[in-house]
């Protein structure tokens, strides 16, 4: 192991978290500028110093109670297409036809395709299905439980990381758990947060979980390749601008990314976390100096040392580049070279004509998806249909909120640039990359999605913000330490205010029916939402309250054809053929 000394941070402590008086480093392509050391905000969290074993312990046990209560739950809403009407699932077709088909079991050339590539996922659909010896629900709850305790366990590694910076003992060799408390109080916070309730409830977010479990391999495997050259601190090593790299646990790294891509989309992601760390936190670069935004310090003159590491650093991000490219080229192969087709009301706020407005309705559902993570008590299954009414015009009071979403944005992008960068800082950044860049596929940027907003969609996303919160929180405790009983007070209400409401949400999502409701009582002018009300109904023999909410759902949306055709064909059992007639004449034209 090639070592070199360790270099410290403009905020006075070391990237694994310590406070010692070490040397400054020679391969500094930027002067720093000499600043007083000051303690290590770590300390002043009002919550115990754990062992790593400790901690894991407590946070999959509270990650799996807060979802226990659903692991005798139902098949409900679209886990009836992807796993009761899958025929991937039977034992009696060939398991290759889980990469030719969609995630619903649809061949991917098909028009009607969503071209939702997910075969690993639907895999392990598979092995439940010959576990329970048929679609025994319990043996498909049961695993998405057990999988999001391993996620909110794998993060306590991550979160060490980020927080205290990738450290070994020299005397063990084993990676070292740096800042037990934030680690331990982020991982508690992602482990209980109702945000979480779609995807791990309901059965078809196993994705979410299978990709998050290789998206933090991944990144592990990451920072682990830039391990093979350290810099030496008293008993330990950590990683700073390292010349060296193993190629090995590079690309280990990027094929559990290439697998979580076939777990779910958004694990191509990952690339964007491990180029974020390494430039940001790994390299230490400024990023505004490095674009000429901020004034350089006077440089000695460039060493061959530091050539070497910036070399290394483009060599990393060229692998990067091509994995990244190689999954991206695959995935359009697979897809027939075209996007996926989605009507109007899948996602009515993508096709507004006008590009201004269109923007502003984007910006006012990033607004939304922030709102859920920080106030996780407005939750629906489905958000189309009239749940977020388009924005037509910027004289619409709610344009306010997008703009909001920005301001709050800029004001975390400027607490992360303002000089001189502190490895708080350097964390920061590395949140805001969280929040963003796992959503980036779902942000209607690069391609038009066919929903408005999905819960399942910021699982990865959850994890920047609790960094953020974190954050917060030791900003609080150093800055007021007389008040850390009342901080620590607020912090286990709400854990456990989350926690109640897991458990509440989880609940809902038990039974379609109190799913359905819940919904109905959340989002009242969705016609989707009072649809599978309706539907629902019928199949339990309530007609007269199916009818009513046929009805409803009509009024809501008078081109919705599914619905037209349903009650159409419930009037003509009741032989009222007149009203009958015309509603299924409707759904006829409408298609």
């Amino acid at each position: 192991m090639h070592f070199r000394r360790a270099h410290r941070h403009k905020n006075g402590y070391y990237m694994n978290g310590s406070t010692g008086q070490g040397g400054e480093s020679t391969a500094s392509l930027l002067q720093e500028p000499k600043i007083p050391t000051r303690e290590n905000p770590e300390q002043f969290l009002p919550i115990p110093r754990l062992k790593f074993w400790q901690a894991a312990a407590i946070v999959f046990v509270i990650s799996v109670v807060c979802f226990a209560v659903t692991y005798n739950g139902d098949f409900v809403f679209d886990d009836s297409e992807a796993i009761v009407g899958n025929n991937d699932l039977l034992p009696e077709s060939s398991v290759w036809d889980l990469f030719n088909n969609d995630f619903w079991g649809n061949k991917l050339d098909s028009k009607t395709s969503h071209k939702s590539y997910r075969p690993l996922t639907v895999l392990t659909f598979r092995w439940s299905y010959a576990l329970g010896s048929g679609l025994n629900p319990l043996y498909f709850h049961i695993p998405n439980i057990v999988l999001h305790g391993i996620v909110s366990v794998l993060l306590l590694c991550m979160f060490s990381i980020l927080f205290g910076g990738y450290s070994v003992s020299m005397t063990t060799g084993q990676l070292e758990f740096k800042a037990a408390r934030s680690s331990l109080l982020c991982a508690a916070l992602f482990a209980v947060h109702p945000i979480h309730t779609e995807s791990v409830s309901g059965i078809v977010g196993r994705a979410d979980l299978l990709c998050a479990v290789l998206f933090i391999g991944s990144f592990l495997l990451y920072v682990k390749s830039c391990s093979i050259e350290t810099q030496r601190y008293d008993s330990r090593y950590s990683i700073f601008r390292p010349e060296q790299f193993s190629l090995g646990y590079l690309l280990s790294s990027m094929l559990l990314c290439m697998l979580a891509v076939l777990c779910k989309e958004q694990g191509i992601t990952i690339i964007g976390i491990c180029s974020a760390y390494d430039i940001v936190v790994i390299c230490g670069v400024d990023l505004l100096e490095l674009v000429g935004l901020r004034k350089k310090c006077q440089q000695n003159g460039k060493s061959q040392a530091t050539q070497a590491w910036v070399v290394s650093l483009i060599k990393r991000h060229l692998v990067l580049l091509s994995a990244g490219l190689l999954v991206f080229l695959y995935r359009w192969r697979i897809m027939g070279s075209a996007p996926p087709v989605f009507q109007v009301f899948d996602n009515p706020h993508s096709f507004v004509n006008n590009t201004v407005i269109r923007s502003t309705n984007y910006n006012y559902l990033y607004s939304i998806n922030l709102w859920l993570l920080l106030n996780p008590w407005w939750l629906c299954f489905d958000w189309s249909m009239g749940c977020v009414p388009v924005i037509e015009s910027l004289a619409d009071p709610r344009v306010l909120a997008a703009f909001s979403v920005w301001i709050f944005i800029g004001c975390l992008v400027w607490a992360c640039l303002k000089g001189p960068i502190t490895q708080d800082q350097r964390t920061l950044t590395m949140a805001l990359a969280l929040i963003i860049i796992p959503f980036l596929p779902a942000s209607n940027l690069f391609f038009r999605v066919g929903f408005v907003i999905a819960e399942r969609i910021l699982y990865l996303s959850s994890i920047g913000y609790c960094m953020v919160v974190v954050l917060g929180v030791r900003q609080l405790c150093s800055t007021y330490p007389q008040h850390s009983k009342h901080l620590s007070a607020c912090l286990a209400f709400l854990l456990c205010l989350y926690s109640v409401r897991c458990v509440q949400r989880s609940t809902e999502w038990k039974h379609e029916i109190d799913l359905f409701t819940a919904g109905a009582h959340v989002c009242p002018g969705n016609a989707k939402v009072h649809y599978n009300i309706a539907k629902l109904n019928a199949d339990n023999g309530n007609i007269d309250v199916a009818i009513h909410k046929y009805r409803h759902a009509i009024e809501l949306n008078p081109q919705y054809d599914q619905a037209m055709n349903n009650l159409g064909n419930i009037l003509k059992d009741r032989n009222e053929l007149d009203e009958a007639e015309q509603l299924l004449e409707r759904a006829v034209a409408v298609r």
